[in-house]
């Protein structure tokens, strides 16, 4: 896949969490998850700072990417500013 980011914007692969109850069940499929809010970078455009690169882990804003899918596999497309955090392992 060749996907280039136009200026500062960020292709994202979102991390699917578990959805756990209050005591730590995980919960079946029947309940509606939330969206994912971690991903990892794939890409970035030219103006976004190097803080964030390819490869980096960011936690990001829930309802602000705008999703694809390419060869069944969903991405997202996030906005620099949209990005609030980088997880460091």
């Amino acid at each position: 896949m060749k996907i280039k980011p136009l200026f500062k914007r960020i292709l994202v692969e979102p991390i699917e969490e578990a959805v756990t109850s209050k005591s730590g069940i995980i919960l079946a499929g029947t309940v509606e998850k939330p969206l994912p809010i971690r991903g990892k970078v794939l890409a970035v455009g030219k103006e976004v700072t190097d803080q964030i690169k390819k490869g980096s882990l960011i936690i990001f804003d829930q309802y602000t990417p705008n999703k694809f899918k390419e060869e069944g596999v969903e991405y997202y497309i996030v906005h620099e500013e949209d990005v609030k955090a980088l997880i460091s392992e």
